[in-house]
């Protein structure tokens, strides 16, 4: 089958593809089999339960159907074959973790261009669809498929590492994201170290220019608390390589929040690398990426050039934007407790930096489950207490909770909204920030509640400002 004519959506379907409706949460793909051969799919794959099947087969004259079990699943068996016979050339790195795996993807993505041809995932394209489909991308050409392993319920990283059976296997770090769904810590730890379940001694042959390995290699944060429990589910005879803090030193962030550290282990003799991203919690991720790429065999200079340049591409990911006297941090993206916490740390150092007060917008992190108020109130305390936010701005019913629970002591400091949907909510919003001062503004908050439309407001109403001002 050519994946390149593969298409789950029906307005993307063109002359000659394939369609494969997927069922989801909200919308059934098989409902829109007709708008996909109307707009020129020739080939339909259909689930055998599909009701529907006789009267869009007598509909759709002409049109091969192939019948399966379950179109998902067959996404994946599809992705896994083509993935098969792209080997050994195309070696494949698998990230997972609660934090930090579509940047890492990123940097990753950008130092092994230096070395060969590489595909990854395309935003965070992580899940039971977006690992096929980002598949689906590599070809003949490729050397290295770097993919983003994700997972909200038990049995998907297990389900996925066997789809792409990776030749690197990186996990950043366990933390709580979605305990609503795993149902506890424990699950989330099993589920986690099942990233390494198909590495072993007869793995794929990694090459690289300074030296070669023929055993698939686990790449893993020693600072991470569960490090022992993640230890002990490497498969025996797999090498592994670690990251952690103490391999960096004097690692600080400029006015614009862009870090800079220097290594201290021996392949990179303490020198000072000067980076684009943005925060210190890029030091773990930074890290990784450097590990990737000396799994394949490469470092050096070259390595550390290709660090100095790399950027996360998918957006609203720490990125920095500065209109007038506020600089504006989009970190809108997603949120768990341990990447708002890391916002909110580089938020606060850039406003110390900046001799500027700190604003924090953040929306509610879904899918905590029995640990959602406790977690919400966390983030409260150390927002107006550890980091002294001058205000802390909660978006969604988990922060009104919180602020019930925190009553009359921030009664000047914290304030919240339901939602930023409607345009004169967005306005009440705006009106809580003193936009006219030094201000650093961090957007964060789960990908739902798209705070990214509140952050674009909010820049649009600087930019008529400061017209209104040069008029």
């Amino acid at each position: 089958m050519d994946v390149s004519k593969i298409v789950i959506n029906s307005r993307k379907a063109f002359f000659g593809c394939i369609f494969i409706p997927i069922r989801g949460e909200k919308f059934d793909g098989h409902q829109f089999i007709g708008d996909a051969v109307e707009n020129g799919a020739t080939t339909v794959v259909i689930e055998k339960s599909f009701k529907g099947a006789g009267r869009v087969k007598k509909n759709c004259a002409g049109v091969e159907f192939i019948e399966v079990e379950d179109t998902t699943k067959e996404l994946g068996n599809i992705a896994k074959r083509h993935l098969e016979s792209l080997r050994p050339k195309c070696k494949v790195v698998a990230i997972t973790g609660s934090v930090g795996k579509t940047t890492t993807k990123d940097i990753t993505a950008s130092l092994l261009a230096h070395f060969g041809n590489v595909v990854c995932a395309k935003e965070s394209y992580n899940n039971e669809i977006g690992v096929p489909l980002t598949i689906f991308e590599a070809h003949e050409n490729t050397d290295y498929l770097v993919l983003e392993v994700g997972a909200n319920h038990v049995g998907e990283i297990d389900y996925l590492v066997d789809i792409c059976n990776p030749d690197v296997a990186v996990l950043l770090k366990i933390g709580v994201a979605h305990f609503g769904e795993f149902k506890g810590a424990e699950n989330i730890r099993r589920e986690k170290v099942k990233i390494f379940k198909n590495l072993g001694p007869q793995g794929s042959q990694i090459s690289g220019r300074e030296r070669q390995k023929t055993k698939s290699v686990a790449i893993f944060n020693r600072d991470d608390a569960s490090s022992d429990y993640i230890c002990t589910h490497i498969p025996a005879g797999v090498d592994f390589l670690e990251f952690g803090i103490d391999d960096v030193q004097n690692f600080e962030l400029d006015e614009n929040g862009r870090l800079s550290f220097a290594l201290v282990d021996a392949e990179f003799s303490g020198k000072t690398v000067e980076t684009d991203l943005v925060g210190e919690h890029n030091v773990y991720n930074a890290l990784a990426a450097l590990r990737i790429t000396q799994a394949f065999g490469f470092g050096g200079d070259e390595t550390l050039q290709a660090l100095k340049t790399a950027r996360v591409v998918a957006g609203h990911r720490m990125q920095i934007k500065r209109r007038g006297s506020v600089v504006i941090i989009d970190d809108s993206y997603n949120a768990n407790p341990d990447s708002m916490l890391a916002g909110l740390i580089a938020a606060a150092k850039i406003a110390t930096r900046n001799g500027a007060k700190l604003i924090a917008i953040l929306g509610d992190m879904l899918e905590l489950g029995d640990k959602t108020d406790e977690e919400h109130a966390t983030i409260a305390s150390v927002a107006l207490n550890e980091l002294e936010a001058w205000r802390l701005i909660g978006i969604g019913s988990a922060w009104a909770r919180c602020q019930k629970q925190l009553g009359d002591k921030y009664t000047d400091k914290f304030m919240h909204f339901p939602d930023t949907t409607e345009k004169h909510r967005r306005k009440k919003v705006l009106s809580t920030c003193i936009l006219n001062e030094n201000v650093v503004l961090l957007l964060k908050g789960s990908c739902a509640l798209k705070l990214w439309e509140l952050g674009d407001y909010i820049i649009k109403h600087l930019e008529c400002v400061r017209e209104k001002e040069a008029t």
